[in-house]
């Protein structure tokens, strides 16, 4: 299932807490696995930092 990578209205950066809530949603539900970083993770926009940030928050 590709994951959505929610981010702060007002600063812009990636979100932790809702990126989280969204894959404790997932991991509720009978799937085999997820994609962060995909086309709806918008991966070509992260940067290097945010892409390990979302990574170790993932794990």
């Amino acid at each position: 299932v590709p994951v959505t990578t929610p981010f702060d209205p007002v600063t812009g950066d990636v979100a932790p807490v809702s990126f989280r809530e969204n894959l404790r949603r997932w991991l509720e539900t009978p799937i085999n696995g997820y994609v962060i970083f995909g086309s709806t993770g918008e991966g070509a926009l992260l940067d290097d930092d945010e892409k390990v940030r979302l990574a170790e928050y993932a794990r």
